[in-house]
C-alpha cells in the first residue's frame, strides 16, 4: 500500500472516529487504535495513535484550562513519568506480536468488562493512577480508559473533568512520543504529512457531528460501535498469533 493511500485511508477514518466521539463521547480513540493495529507494528501504532491523540485532547485542555485541578494533575503527572518508564521497559522485553494480541485483548476488555476498571481504580492514590495508566497507556496505547475511571471517583463538575482529563492525557501522550523516539528510534518526520491530515478531518468530523447528535439511535449506534471495535481487535488477536486471515 502506497503512502498516499494511507494517508487517505486514515484521513477518513479520523473524520469517521472524531463524528463518534462528538456524538458518543466514547470510542473514537479506540477505533483509531484498532484500525492502526491492521498496519502497524505496535512500535510504530502506539505512538502514532499518541501523536494524533495528543492534539485532541491539548484543544481541551486549553480551552478549559481555567478548571484544571493542578494539585492533582501535578501528581499524576509525576506517577505517569514512572509509569512511562515501567512501560517502555515491558515493551522492550517483550514480542511485537504479543503486543498485538494484548492491544486487541485490552479492547475486548474495554468492550465487555469496562465496569471492572472502577474497581481497579476505586482506591488507587492520584501518584498511583498515573502509574498504572503510563504504564497501560506505554504498552497497548489505550490509556484513557484508566484515567477516565479514576476520574470518575473524583468530586468534580464536568468542566472539571474535561479539563483535567484532558491535561493528563496530553502529559502521558507526550511522554509516550518521547519514550518511543528515543528509545524505539521512532521517526516523527516521516508521519507529519498522515498527522496533519487526520488533525483537519478530525475537526471536520466533530464539526459534520454536530447536525448529527439528536438523529442516531443510541441503540443502533452502540451495537454497531461494538461490532466493528469487537471484529478489529479479534483481526489484531489473530495476527499477534501468527495466524493469516483468509
Amino acid at each position: 500500500m502506497t503512502e498516499l493511500e494511507i494517508i487517505v485511508i486514515f484521513s477518513l477514518i479520523s473524520f469517521i472516529t472524531s463524528f463518534i466521539t462528538s456524538v458518543a463521547s466514547v470510542g473514537g480513540g479506540m477505533i483509531m487504535l484498532a484500525s492502526l493495529g491492521q498496519f502497524f507494528s505496535p512500535s510504530v501504532l502506539i505512538p502514532l495513535h499518541a501523536l494524533i491523540q495528543v492534539s485532541n485532547n491539548l484543544s481541551r485542555a486549553y480551552l478549559f484550562r481555567k478548571h484544571i485541578i493542578v494539585g492533582l494533575f501535578k501528581t499524576v503527572a509525576i506517577g505517569s513519568a514512572i509509569g512511562s518508564v515501567l512501560g517502555v521497559l515491558f515493551f522492550s522485553l517483550v514480542p511485537e506480536e504479543i503486543i498485538l494480541a494484548l492491544i486487541g485483548i485490552f479492547i475486548l476488555w474495554m468492550l465487555f468488562f469496562k465496569a471492572s476498571l472502577k474497581a481497579v481504580t476505586n482506591n488507587l492514590s492520584d501518584a498511583f493512577c498515573g502509574v498504572l495508566a503510563a504504564a497501560v497507556g506505554m504498552v497497548v496505547g489505550a490509556n484513557g480508559p484508566v484515567v477516565s475511571a479514576f476520574l470518575a471517583t473524583k468530586d468534580m463538575d464536568s468542566k472539571e473533568l474535561i479539563a483535567t482529563h484532558g491535561a493528563i492525557m496530553v502529559c502521558q501522550h507526550l511522554f509516550k512520543i518521547i519514550a518511543f523516539i528515543t528509545v524505539f528510534q521512532f521517526l516523527l518526520v516521516d508521519f507529519l504529512l498522515l498527522i496533519v491530515c487526520t488533525t483537519l478531518t478530525g475537526f471536520l468530523g466533530a464539526w459534520v457531528a454536530r447536525s448529527f447528535l439528536d438523529k442516531i439511535p443510541q441503540k443502533v449506534f452502540d451495537l454497531g460501535l461494538k461490532t466493528l471495535l469487537f471484529a478489529l481487535a479479534v483481526t489484531m488477536i489473530i495476527r499477534g498469533a501468527g495466524l493469516e486471515l483468509i
